[in-house]
């Protein structure tokens, strides 16, 4: 019961952020459209939520919508698998996140780097830095343009939304790692985690999150 109850908060969480990106509109009897009208190709912005199994009819018309709207992809998210059959006849690439929930203190014995500083986009005007370190790593693969488009949102969600932050990770005055998170009702959602090949076995990314959750006083760190 109380893994079932700590499911439950933390889809909820999950919800109230994904808020802050997309519109959620009903579509069928077991499906929901989510919709970021900024960014029509963030893949995880733009999702079909299943609320059970759906339907053929359903399926079919979820992927003309797709079609239509000009997108060259289309992506169910849900509680449970689809059938084998409705995996091989779509096509499906199935895929599974991987939530940890930590409880108070157990960050405590993380390893760290006393040379690691943590800088808040809301505290400090670090956009330029996180933008430069997510084209490092990510531009040749997502595109500039598309990296650029991103960050862009998530920087303004981090500006406009008291819940939402920007975090990144300095060493000798260059940025190397960064990540957000978002907190409500007592639980703390971390992702977005990257740092720079050449630093990586530092403890850089232990070092982040653990100033994360000491900042915030996170009760759970969800990484996907």
């Amino acid at each position: 019961e109380r893994d079932k109850a700590l499911r439950a908060a933390l889809r909820a969480q999950e919800e109230k952020r994904a808020q802050l990106f997309s519109e959620r509109t009903p579509f069928s009897a077991h499906l929901r459209k989510w919709t970021d009208a900024q960014l029509p190709d963030m893949y995880d912005h733009n999702t079909f939520e299943m609320l059970g199994i759906p339907e053929e009819a359903e399926l079919l018309a979820a992927r003309e919508h797709q079609r239509a709207a000009g997108a060259g992809f289309w992506k169910l998210e849900g509680d449970g698998p689809l059938p084998p059959e409705t995996v091989r006849r779509y096509g499906f690439e199935e895929s599974c996140t991987l939530t940890m929930a930590l409880t108070p203190g157990a960050h405590d014995a993380w390893r760290r780097n006393a040379s690691v500083r943590i800088a808040d986009a809301k505290e400090r005007d670090i956009a330029a830095d996180i933008l430069a370190l997510e084209l490092r790593n990510y531009g040749a693969v997502y595109g500039e343009d598309f990296t650029r488009r991103k960050m862009r949102r998530y920087l303004g969600a981090a500006q406009r939304d008291d819940r939402f932050h920007y975090f990144g990770a300095y060493v000798d005055g260059r940025i190397v790692g960064a990540c957000w998170a978002f907190g409500s009702d007592g639980y703390t959602g971390i992702d977005g985690l990257i740092v720079d090949p050449d630093v990586r076995g530092r403890r850089v990314a232990t070092t982040l999150m653990a100033g994360i959750v000491g900042v915030q006083t996170v009760v759970a760190a969800v990484l996907k």
